[in-house]
């Protein structure tokens, strides 16, 4: 089968290797044309993309003086900073690269099974610390599984409840810890978590009255809606009764596996 390029011509693989720099994700690998035109391979996602992979965490081994570095029981690292007495899970950013002292503006989501990439413009004023938190996953190239996808009730009420729900592969638990964050209400094409879990989603209708438990933290733009959101509500679904709440959800039979970059 064919992998899918995201912009121009398609390189073949099997191209010379190209060493990355920083560590990329096992199923990532870097290469280039005969010509030296840097590309980079997903195995997760099938999708091939031009340019150095924008993967680029180093490891944190010369904190700021204020910083000292802790592992909880289980092995997850944080950091408490004795200026602030304040303790947090990601790293400070004065040991992140340059590009990435400077929070970045938009983050990105490659879909499997040519489902395609979308843009989320990452919304700091609103949510700083879940903002932050996604683009940090998005430096490590982080995964997740689409696997809830809902249409737009024709009564305005639902179920459906018009969204797109991806759950994020987050080792160390950061998304769990966040706490709600700004006052933003929920709108078609607005990006929120669902508190205390690894889950988000992309909203395809207002829901009033959702901004007192949900965090919006990026925006969708409306293209990316219609031509790459609401194919996936297309793709097979069964409903799925919650275990706890009683909510009818509509699930998609194959999970879409997912990529975060930036």
């Amino acid at each position: 089968m064919k992998r899918r390029a995201s912009t121009d011509a398609e390189p073949e693989l099997g191209s010379r290797k190209r060493s990355a720099t920083g560590s990329l994700p096992a199923d990532i690998t870097s290469h280039s044309t005969p010509e030296g035109k840097a590309y980079w391979h997903d195995a997760l996602t099938g999708i091939t993309h031009w340019g150095e992979p924008p993967f680029s965490l180093p490891d944190a081994t010369e904190l700021p003086s204020h910083f000292t570095k802790y592992e909880t029981a289980d092995g997850r690292a944080y950091y408490h900073d004795s200026r602030s007495n304040k303790t947090q899970w990601t790293l400070p950013t004065s040991v992140l690269p340059n590009s990435a002292n400077s929070p970045p503006q938009s983050l990105k989501i490659s879909l499997g099974d040519n489902g395609g990439t979308i843009t989320i413009k990452l919304d700091a004023a609103n949510a700083p610390e879940t903002a932050a938190t996604f683009a940090q996953l998005a430096r490590q190239g982080a995964t997740g599984r689409l696997h809830r996808a809902e249409a737009v009730p024709a009564d305005g009420n639902g179920p459906p409840y018009a969204l797109v729900q991806t759950s994020v592969v987050d080792p160390d638990g950061r998304l769990k810890t966040l706490g709600h964050e700004g006052s933003k209400c929920v709108r078609r094409g607005d990006v929120a978590t669902i508190g205390k879990t690894n889950d988000f989603f992309i909203s395809l209708a207002a829901h009033p009255g959702w901004e007192k438990s949900m965090t919006v933290f990026g925006t969708v733009e409306e293209n990316f809606i219609q031509s790459k959101v609401e194919g996936i509500l297309k793709r097979p679904l069964h409903n799925n009764r919650h275990p706890k709440h009683g909510t009818v959800m509509a699930m998609l039979d194959n999970p879409l596996k997912v990529r975060f970059h930036l």
